[in-house]
């Protein structure tokens, strides 16, 4: 199976006067504008070590499958085969088990914490937005005591900075594949939803495995982050991920998620029925992606219709023609449709025309 195949994404209104200009075609990272204003790109320590318990935890997607491991990945299996019993790695493995605590799950946990020290950056309690229910019933505080522990036994602040030449190198390679990505996709991302995100923070995991991820975090001034966190595309020898374009669709949706996931958030009264009923159709495809019930179906679908058109809004054709397949494959095959009957800035009656659409999809 190709290597884009067996991906998986996963993602935790003031009114817009017009649409912002046609962004031109993706162009060659060297002939790209420097410029970038509201977008980071990171190799986030908080990702790693969430990643790092999952990964030995045997956690699918992000459980080992790569048949020749990156430096960087041998050095990190070298450094857990000391903390394959600490308790974190323990609990990590209960929360899958107990609460399907996995894929996106630990990665919307990472993104509200602090780096170093992992202390809250807002409340948890109660659920903030960006933290799914799948947390409501774990004492998250008890459990990152132990991570805290985890970091501490593996002494990983020491280990991530001496990492820090590759990680450098890293960001480089990849603010290059996407430096043209910046206030035009956000600004389009907004006009398409009718919603702000204040900063994007695109995250290059280096233990992700097959997932993608575009968990997000509103702090207590009021700022939202948004984050991308895509896989390491096609590793060169040293590690260095070798990005083309298909990997811009993952950047595009994931960030997405931000913009689009509190739109259709809000008329759940008028999609559950609909979008539950097409679940219980695609249950089975949906189980092999890992997308374990009906909120993630609609997520899904929106933000893949939302990936879709703006890809080719900007003249991105040979991704769009990538992401479609990718939808295909995936079992997606409505998101054409969707994309149909969406007249952004999002509202309440694209909600009822999205539902119609389910419903088309969903043998009577």
């Amino acid at each position: 199976m190709p290597l884009a195949a067996a991906l998986v994404l996963f993602g935790c209104r003031p009114p817009v006067e017009q649409a912002p200009a046609r962004p031109a075609p993706m162009i060659d990272a060297a002939d790209a504008p420097a410029a970038r204003s509201r977008v980071t790109v990171r190799v986030d320590p908080r990702v790693e070590v969430f990643s790092m318990l999952q990964r030995v935890a045997g956690l699918p997607p992000y459980a080992p499958t790569r048949a020749d491991p990156t430096p960087y990945e041998r050095r990190v299996d070298a450094k857990l085969a000391t903390l394959a019993g600490h308790p974190a790695v323990a609990s990590t493995q209960r929360l899958a088990e107990e609460h399907g605590i996995g894929f996106d799950g630990p990665m919307c946990l990472a993104v509200h914490l602090s780096w170093p020290g992992l202390e809250p950056r807002v409340p948890l309690r109660p659920l903030p937005p960006g933290l799914d229910d799948r947390w409501q019933d774990v004492d998250v505080h008890a459990y990152l005591g132990e991570v805290r522990a985890f970091v501490a036994a593996g002494d990983l602040e020491e280990f991530f900075a001496q990492e820090r030449a590759f990680f450098d190198r890293v960001e480089a390679s990849l603010d290059g594949f996407v430096r043209r990505y910046d206030d035009d996709t956000m600004d389009w991302l907004e006009a398409y939803s009718g919603t702000r995100v204040d900063a994007v923070v695109l995250v290059q995991g280096l233990l992700t495995e097959k997932g993608n991820y575009g968990p997000s975090v509103r702090l207590a001034d009021g700022t939202k982050e948004a984050y991308e966190i895509v896989v390491l595309w096609k590793p060169d020898e040293e590690g260095m991920p070798r990005p083309e374009q298909e990997l811009f669709v993952f950047v595009v949706h994931e960030a997405a998620h931000s913009y689009l996931n509190p739109v259709f958030d809000g008329y759940t009264d008028l999609l559950q029925p609909s979008t539950e009923r097409l679940f219980e159709h695609t249950r089975a495809q949906m189980a092999a992606v890992g997308y374990g019930d009906w909120t993630t179906l609609l997520r899904e679908s929106i933000v893949r219709a939302a990936t879709r058109a703006y890809l080719e809004h900007i003249g991105a054709d040979e991704a769009a023609a990538f992401a479609e397949a990718h939808d295909r494959q995936q079992g997606f095959t409505w998101v054409g449709d969707v994309i149909d009957v969406l007249d952004p800035p999002l509202d309440r009656e694209d909600a009822t025309r999205l539902a119609e659409v389910f419903d088309r999809h969903t043998p009577h």
